[in-house]
């Protein structure tokens, strides 16, 4: 396949938006499509070059994977190497570990699937994990083990449908990333192959048509007009709260292939596309892809105090200067064969060989800390904030995880004079940690959906399923209204207020959404006589509470209290007239909210309490209970 420059034009575009996005430039909001345009290319690069060798028998798996392995893997595992033993350096126990595991997937090609399944609400904060990004290289990789096979096979024994069987599986996998995204929890749609195959698999029936008639959209006038633009506008109008992937990539994938399709040098298009600046670009694109992502996260940790200006300034420096080493002495030399066979080569073989093991070594003696030393006391402090609260596999998202509705038990005892019902979303599940506490005197249930509010008629604007959870629990509390002496509401009112997330069919915005749908719940309860209390939220902090402490050498993250004060206040007003409990007195004065004291740490993140503060809050919540119970079980 003859070089074409203006790919080299694309891959800088590609490059450029995701490096400006990972490093929080506003400018280009939908940066993150940069990924879904490399699929395009790789999709359409590979299949032109392995279908004509098919076609004409002299196309080779083991010429054909040594390639990719020469072309991707020396650059690859240096960066991995780097990465880890750098990181070995100061970052805490757990998230090292998550560091090692993550190297270990990338290694073997499923990077992705190891993200899928520890990513979600409450898993630690993604934008630490320097080895993120390597999960689109393990689907490009899956797709490259795939691809060549499918090709192969229909070849063989279904030629004259190649195409439409391509053209179903792509259509297949858009209704599949489609039905995935609006699940909030489901990271399936954003990560595995079987939901982002259509962006490659584009790439590849493009490929075919052209391999069967070339040169057909040559010099076609409007086509690389309008896939600049479609490539493009994504950039600018997209943003990270869409639920992507779904269908959004199609219109820079689109935009792509009307590029790729036209292989003509004529035009102003091509002209920019083929500049030197954007072709030197993209040829270190893959290197600076490699590198961009851990750089972030090491100046994440050590310099997140910058302003933003020197911050990126310092980002885009680096980036470039160790994209440009890693491509001119590693990522080039390597994948030629005959470097191999040099004095320059075989030294680079025994010395990555030398340097891996020396890693392995020092990770061998250092797996449980840091190779930096850190006062006992802080590692203490920080290793117990981060436990999930009690049952969170057992209980919370039941019907998620389970396909069916389940109402738990946290606490039972023959002795218990009161029961009592936490119905919540992920604050709710956090509650159980002090709820779990309480004396014998309690039986305590629960039902908790994480990101699902804890109220009726409510929709999550960006998930589908939370009045489908809180029906269950109307249609539950209707039959077993008296079984309970307290429901307990325990949400992120808040958060859903800061980001409007809330809908309701009789709502304009989300303040009227939170209104209708308190209003609706009340009643309920009302109509039942069920005795009920809500839960103000606690102080929500911008930081991973047990990293920042960890990082920071002891330092306690504060909120001014007249930031909580604001957003409590809006949630207290909408809600003036129904019981409450309200707990932020624990760890706020009159000036400020504190994330810990000289015994605990208060979140095991930003706002989800920590097992700690959750068992010193029982006190304290057994007594608002007991007070609530006695108030009786009704409203009017």
């Amino acid at each position: 396949m003859e070089y074409r420059k203006d790919i080299d034009g694309l891959r800088a575009i590609a490059i450029i938006a995701v490096i400006l996005f990972h490093g929080g430039f506003n400018v280009v909001p939908g940066g993150f499509i940069g990924v879904d345009i490399f699929f395009a290319i790789s999709g359409y690069l590979i299949t032109s070059i392995i279908y004509p060798k098919m076609q004409a028998n002299t196309f080779s798996f083991g010429d054909f994977y040594l390639r990719r392995a020469r072309r991707l893997l020396p650059a690859s595992i240096f960066m991995i190497i780097v990465t880890v033993f750098i990181f070995a350096l100061f970052y805490p126990p757990e998230l090292f570990q998550q560091v090692i595991h993550s190297a270990i997937a990338a290694l073997v090609f499923v990077a992705n699937i190891f993200f899928w399944q520890s990513s979600g609400y409450f898993s630690s904060s993604m934008e630490l994990q320097p080895l993120l990004h390597m999960w689109s290289l393990s689907v490009e990789e899956q797709f490259y083990f795939f691809m060549p096979i499918a090709l192969i096979l229909g070849l063989k024994y279904c030629k004259p449908f190649i195409f439409p069987a391509l053209a179903l599986g792509c259509a297949l996998s858009l209704v599949l990333a489609v039905y995935f995204a609006p699940d909030m929890l489901s990271f399936f749609s954003f990560y595995l192959l079987p939901t982002r195959f259509y962006e490659m698999g584009l790439g590849a029936l493009l490929a075919i048509y052209l391999v069967r008639h070339p040169q057909c959209f040559n010099e076609q006038k409007y086509f690389r007009k309008i896939g600049i633009v479609c490539v493009l506008l994504p950039l600018f109008i997209y943003h990270k709260g869409l639920s992507f992937p779904s269908f959004y990539p199609l219109l820079p994938i689109i935009g792509t292939l009307l590029i790729l399709a036209d292989s003509s040098k004529e035009g102003l298009i091509h002209r920019i596309l083929a500049a030197k600046p954007l072709v030197t670009i993209g040829l270190y694109s893959y290197s600076l892809y490699l590198w961009h992502w851990p750089i972030h996260v090491l100046m994440l940790w050590y310099l997140s105090e910058l302003s933003s200006l020197y911050f990126n300034v310092i980002y885009l420096t680096v980036t470039l200067i160790i994209g440009y080493l890693s491509y001119t002495y590693i990522e080039n030399p390597l994948r030629k064969p005959d470097f191999y066979r040099t004095l320059r080569g075989k030294i680079a073989m025994v010395s990555s060989v030398f340097v891996t093991c020396i890693c392995l070594v020092i990770l061998t003696l250092n797996g449980n800390t840091s190779l930096l030393s850190m006062p006992n006391l802080v590692l203490t402090k920080y290793q117990h904030s981060l436990p999930e609260e009690p049952f969170r596999q057992t209980c919370t998202d039941y019907k998620r995880l389970h396909g069916q509705y389940k109402i738990c038990t946290v606490a039972s005892s023959p002795n218990a004079d009161y029961s009592i019902l936490v119905w919540g979303d992920s604050h709710g599940s956090s509650l159980l940690s002090a709820v779990s506490h309480l004396s014998d005197n309690y039986n305590v249930s629960a039902f908790n959906t994480s990101g699902c509010p804890s109220l009726l008629e409510i929709e999550r604007t960006n998930a589908t399923d939370c009045n489908a959870h809180n029906t269950f629990m109307m249609e539950y509390l209707s039959t077993h209204a008296h079984d309970y002496d307290l429901v307990i509401n325990a949400s992120a009112w808040h958060n859903y207020i800061e980001l409007n997330l809330l809908s309701h069919p009789n709502a304009v915005d989300t303040l009227t959404s939170l209104q209708a749908g308190i209003a609706a719940t009340t009643a309920f309860y009302k109509q039942h006589g069920i005795n009920y209390v809500f839960i103000n939220q606690l102080p929500k902090f911008d930081v991973d509470i047990p990293l920042f402490y960890f990082q920071h050498h002891q330092v306690i993250p504060t909120l001014p209290l007249s930031i909580f004060k604001q957003k409590s206040d809006t949630f207290m007003n909408i809600a003036a007239d129904i019981p409450m409990f309200d707990f932020s007195d624990l760890m706020c004065d009159t000036t400020y909210c504190y994330a810990g004291n000289q015994d605990m740490l208060f979140f095991r993140d930003g706002h989800h309490i920590s097992n700690p503060f959750g068992e010193y809050l029982a006190t304290y919540i057994e007594t608002a209970i007991y007070q609530q119970i006695q108030r009786g079980r009704s409203y009017d």
